[in-house]
Formats: C-alpha cells, sequence, structure tokens
C-alpha cells in the first residue's frame, strides 16, 4: 500500500488561507494541501459526500421483502432494504445501543435485523422490536430507539440516497433528465456483473481526470476518434448543435 504524507500543521486558519489563495488563482490546479489535509478532507465529507444524492443501487438487487444490501460512504455503511410493505428504506449500519453494525454481509435477505453484540431486534423499516432485557430500565421507550436513517428516492428503478435530513428533493431534478432514460426500460433492468475498482488516489484526482477529456487526444487516442471532447469547445460547437438538434 501506498502511503502518502499528510499535512501535521493544519488548523482552521491554515484551511481559510489556503481556500482563500485557491480562489485567487482560477484556471489552476489545486496545491497539493487540499489532497493531504486531514481537515480538508473531513470538511469534503461533512459538506459534500454526506449532503449530496448519491447513487446507491438499483430496485433488481432488492426485489422481495427482506432483500438488502450495503452502500459505503467514507468510514460509514448504510443498509438498502425492501420492507414487508415494498418500499425501500436506507438505514445507518449502525445499533442504537452501543453502536456496533448490526449487518455484516454485504448483500442478502432476513426478516428482521439482529445486532450480534446484544441482541437488539430491528424490523425491517428500522423500528426497534426487541431489546433484550430493557423492559427493566425506567423511562426506556423503544419507539425512541429506531435505527437512524437516510433521504432514500427511487427514479427509473435507480435508488438515490442522502444522508442530509434537510436535503432538498431530489425528483425535480431527476424530471429534467426522464425522457433520455424511459427509452431504456431501467426499471425492468437486472445487474448482470458488478466489480469494484480500488484507486489508490484522493477522489478529487479521479473526478478531476473524469470531468476533463484534455488527456484524451494523447492517453486515449482511439476512444477520442469516436468523440468530440477531446476538442475546444469553440472547435466543435457546430457539431455540438447539429448532434443535438437530431437528438
Amino acid at each position: 500500500m501506498t502511503v502518502t504524507a499528510t499535512e501535521v500543521d493544519d488548523t482552521p486558519a491554515r484551511l481559510a488561507e489556503e481556500t482563500s489563495a485557491q480562489r485567487s488563482r482560477p484556471g489552476f490546479s489545486m496545491p497539493t494541501y487540499f489532497y493531504r489535509s486531514h481537515r480538508v478532507f473531513r470538511r469534503e465529507q461533512d459538506e459534500i459526500l454526506f449532503k449530496s444524492w448519491l447513487y446507491a443501487g438499483h430496485v433488481s438487487q432488492i426485489a422481495n421483502a427482506g432483500d438488502y444490501f450495503l452502500f459505503d460512504l467514507g468510514e460509514d455503511s448504510i443498509v438498502v432494504v425492501r420492507g414487508v410493505d415494498g418500499d425501500i428504506h436506507a438505514l445507518m449500519n449502525i445499533c442504537r445501543h452501543r453502536g456496533s453494525r448490526f449487518c455484516s454481509q454485504p448483500e442478502g435477505s432476513c426478516q428482521t435485523f439482529v445486532c450480534p453484540y446484544h441482541g437488539w431486534v430491528y424490523e425491517l423499516d428500522g423500528t426497534l422490536k426487541a431489546a433484550r432485557s430493557m423492559d427493566g430500565i425506567a423511562g426506556f421507550d423503544p419507539s425512541a430507539y429506531a435505527l437512524k436513517a437516510c433521504r432514500c428516492t427511487v427514479f427509473e428503478g435507480l435508488i438515490f440516497v442522502n444522508c442530509d435530513p434537510a436535503a432538498a428533493p431530489f425528483e425535480r431534478a431527476l424530471r429534467t433528465i426522464e425522457p433520455a432514460l424511459r427509452p431504456y426500460d431501467l426499471p425492468t433492468a437486472r445487474v448482470a456483473h458488478r466489480r469494484n475498482y480500488a484507486v489508490e488516489a484522493n477522489w478529487k484526482l479521479a473526478l478531476e481526470n473524469y470531468l476533463e477529456c484534455y488527456h484524451c487526444a494523447t492517453a486515449h487516442r482511439a476512444y477520442a476518434k469516436r468523440h468530440t471532447l477531446e476538442a475546444p469547445g469553440d472547435q466543435v460547437a457546430g457539431d455540438n448543435a447539429r448532434m443535438l438538434a437530431r437528438a
């Protein structure tokens, strides 16, 4: 495993200073600080990853009541499960008693979730069904200890989750791409194969590489022959306009 040195003299003031300096240099790459700072990474998780609508999976993965799969986000784990009523729930994989993960298998099917640490039992919608020996605790209210849930929405068979309870609804944004997705009949699709690739890099590097095709003409020559993305926008504006007119 490759080990990269991290910033050890990091402070909120340093973050503010680096951010201000970067904003004054539009068009330039970010300095190494933004790829090595633990403070930056935590801020990115809190303000971007945990507040964004993210694609978690497809409805075919949880076709029947009790079917579930895990969706990992940073250091956290989310259980996406179909309830007995057919609704899809996104539950934080954290027991409300002592914080143990109650679900360890990446996918499966069950009637209830049972925490392996102290045996608390949860319904598929996250409500607490049984808490061993807790009935003798004065003031204990099982209804107050349901599993924490994420926002969840299903669109054209695609399941999206968001950890921010105050997040704006996603449906309105998704409707703008509905005409383009409808011909594929995604709700009836199936996942034929899935593979995960571990990239030993800061997540921003992978995203930046994906979002620009300046490298396509040299790094992916055969691929670049099939599209106009590798050329400057002003050179292919006419081609793109004609393509969109036909679409």
